[in-house]
């Protein structure tokens, strides 16, 4: 399951300045057994591996931690 919201650009480091977040799962719901998150903000990136998800086939919540340079946890929840 996929959560895509904003303009993804081809430019990795900044995204051309526009904000995006896209969050990916693996494993179908309400199971999910895994995922990340990425995210830009004012020309900067945040990733993050999912720590834990509460999902169903239209809304969840989520919980990741920053990875490579990335700091902090992110806390969210989504509704499709």
């Amino acid at each position: 399951m996929t959560v895509s919201i904003g303009t993804r650009t081809l430019s990795s480091r900044t995204n051309g300045g526009r904000a995006y977040f896209n969050l990916e799962l693996c494993g179908a719901p309400p199971r999910a057994t895994g995922g990340d998150v990425l995210a830009y903000a004012k020309g900067k990136r945040w990733t993050g591996v999912g720590l834990s998800f509460k999902v169903t086939e239209s809304r969840g919540t989520f919980v990741a931690r920053g990875i490579n340079g990335s700091r902090g946890t992110a806390r969210g929840s989504f509704r499709c």
